[in-house]
């Protein structure tokens, strides 16, 4: 076995060790998958206190959004009483109601957000492990999210990351 051969099949091996979709698609085709891989590699060195901070800032940013955009939320909420102003950090989500899978196949248009379209969400579907296989609309941004945070794990084992 010649160096090509053996380089080859090394090259193989390791593309093979990464899914086709983050390998490619996602990753050399999105500007926003490297910024948020850039984004993710900077948060995991974040002191418990910055960590904190960044999660109750973007908490109340979603618990707002989903307020004043996602029908099944605004009508939860009022219904409970809760006020958006209450959830302030990760252990206030105790105030909200546990969601059950039947909730979001029975209520499904109510949780799409107004104006969703122009994110352009595609359909994923769970394995249905449980018995009841789920669909949920995922936009792009959190997409990209999830591929970076995936490239930071594979770099996490040693994985050169194409900058």
């Amino acid at each position: 076995m010649n160096m090509v051969d053996l380089s080859k099949r090394s090259l193989q091996r390791l593309l093979g060790a990464i899914p086709a979709y983050h390998r490619l698609y996602q990753y050399y085709s999105e500007e926003n998958v490297r910024k948020h891989y850039r984004d993710v590699s900077r948060s995991q060195w974040f002191s418990i206190e910055d960590m904190e901070f960044y999660q109750s800032e973007h908490l109340q940013q979603i618990i707002k959004h989903a307020y004043h955009n996602v029908p099944y939320y605004k009508n939860l909420f009022d219904e409970f009483k809760i006020s958006v102003d209450e959830i302030k950090s990760p252990s206030d989500l105790l105030k909200i109601p546990i969601l059950e899978k039947d909730q979001v196949k029975r209520y499904y248009d109510d949780f799409k957000a107004l104006g969703c379209e122009r994110f352009r969400p595609s359909a994923h579907k769970t394995s249905g492990s449980t018995g009841m296989p789920l669909t949920v609309l995922v936009d792009q941004n959190v997409d990209s999210i999830g591929s970076a945070l995936i490239w930071r794990h594979y770099n996490w084992r040693g994985e050169e990351i194409p900058q």
